[in-house]
């Protein structure tokens, strides 16, 4: 995700949470549906993959870069402070 690819991942863990909209999640030990998926994105339009692949960076850079981290931890820090 973070080097622009479109993503195919099983539903497992928090693969979804991670994903989210900028990819595909197909059920956990269904290969059928993981290799179906997989084709679609290889056949799909070259615009569109490039397109979930931007969707897919920026979710990584807006959700999970150390600095949205941080900022997580900076803000639940705070929230405790306050309380």
């Amino acid at each position: 995700m973070a080097m622009e690819k479109p993503v195919v991942a099983t539903d497992v863990g928090g693969v979804r949470e991670l994903v989210g909209e900028a990819g595909v999640i197909v059920p956990a030990k269904d290969p059928s549906a993981l290799a179906k998926a997989m084709l679609e994105q290889m056949q799909s339009n070259p615009e569109d993959r490039r397109a979930l692949g931007r969707a897919a960076r920026a979710r990584i850079q807006g959700k999970f870069s150390m600095d949205a981290k941080a900022d997580e931890w900076e803000a639940l820090y705070r929230k405790i402070l306050d309380a």
